[in-house]
């Protein structure tokens, strides 16, 4: 049985996508790996064409 690892959801304001990004690097470095945060301005944690409110819940 696999443990998912818990996501961390960081909601901003867009004046601070580039802090929210450092923040969300820093974070998933420091702690080994052990979490992953979705950052609302993020690419990678929120994709063009996906369902957004399906992917947040």
């Amino acid at each position: 049985m696999s443990v998912q690892k818990p996501v961390i959801f960081v909601s901003h304001a867009a004046v601070d996508s580039e802090i929210a990004g450092v923040f969300k690097s820093d974070v998933e470095r420091n702690f080994l790996g052990l979490c992953s945060l979705f950052v609302s301005s993020d690419l990678d944690s929120l994709q063009g064409g996906h369902e957004w409110i399906q992917t947040i819940k």
